[in-house]
């Protein structure tokens, strides 16, 4: 709601929670208990951002209403037939939320990979330990805590849109997990997973919710290009051959970032995506994502969880 009312966009909150409701007071020129009473206002488009396994009936009764719907991550591949149906029928836009494909050091990466042309190789390591996401709420208040919509399958649904973008599909992967901690989860903590992809990379995953401290840990391998990436925007290097040296890759002029996460958690992104959302509806845009995509990448992460 804070980025929306920065972009001068009037925003209906709708939360069943009356606390909940009470805090968006000041964000919102209007709030709502229900979905009912907000679509009664004549919205333009809407956010989901409850848990993920209320996404499904709550994008599917906003779409049927007539509303663009840009849902944050979904984690489980529900009905997502059955939305794209009603999408293209309404001819509306359902936008599954990406971030990282829309933060610049991606970007980079990206763009690197292509223009390098050969194989590369991979190693990407991210981790936090889990009570230090929402530090103001319990892990097992909301949905992390839930081995259906588990911690590090979150990480792998931000990660892996990204990665394919980089590296192409994936054809293969291979995982094994593990316990670190002793968490109240009912879910391994860490997570390894091998990935090949069609183009011929390859790359290795260790994705965590046990690491004390909030790591991002990134390094790309051709025979003409290294690339360094510790998460933030500053921290991005690539391997220069003229002087043997690391350059800096300048990717902001200056970020946002919100108190209470971690640093490497900017909110350039978010905007960005939001903007590119509000880009489709005006029909100034192409999708970077779809359902369709997103749905390929949830089963991507099923079959890594069932090894």
């Amino acid at each position: 709601m804070r980025l929306l009312r920065q972009l001068d966009i009037d925003v209906i909150a709708v939360d069943s929670n009356p606390q909940r409701l009470a805090d968006a007071k000041d964000s919102a020129q209007i709030c709502c208990a229900t979905i009912d009473e907000a679509l009664a206002c004549q919205p333009e488009v809407a956010f989901v951002c409850t848990s993920p396994l209320s996404h499904h009936e709550i994008v599917k009764k906003l779409l049927e209403a007539g509303v663009h719907v840009f849902s944050e991550l979904n984690l489980v591949n529900q009905g997502y037939d059955e939305l794209i149906s009603i999408a293209g029928a309404k001819k509306l836009i359902a936008f599954p939320s990406s971030t990282w494909l829309y933060r610049k050091e991606m970007q980079y990466i990206t763009s690197e990979v292509g223009r390098h042309g050969g194989t590369c190789v991979y190693t990407y390591h991210i981790g936090q330990y889990l009570p230090d996401w929402h530090p103001w709420e319990s892990y097992n208040s909301y949905f992390i805590g839930s081995a259906k919509t588990n911690a590090c399958r979150e990480i792998l649904a931000l990660e892996l849109p990204w990665l394919i973008k980089a590296f192409g599909p994936i054809v293969e992967v291979n995982s094994v997990s593990r316990r670190l901690t002793s968490l109240n989860i009912d879910y391994d903590d860490t997570r390894m997973v091998r990935v090949r992809h069609e183009s011929g990379h390859i790359g290795s995953l260790l994705v965590d919710v046990a690491s004390p401290v909030a790591i991002r840990s990134l390094e790309v391998v051709g025979e003409k290009l290294q690339i360094f990436w510790a998460g933030q925007p500053d921290t991005l290097f690539a391997y220069d051959p003229v002087t043997g040296e690391k350059r800096p890759i300048k990717t902001y002029d200056a970020v946002s970032h919100q108190s209470g996460y971690a640093s490497n958690i900017i909110e350039n992104a978010y905007m960005d995506e939001i903007r590119a959302f509000l880009s489709q509806v005006e029909g100034e845009a192409q999708p970077e994502y779809t359902l369709a995509d997103d749905g390929a990448v949830l089963q991507w992460i099923d079959e890594i969880e069932g090894q």
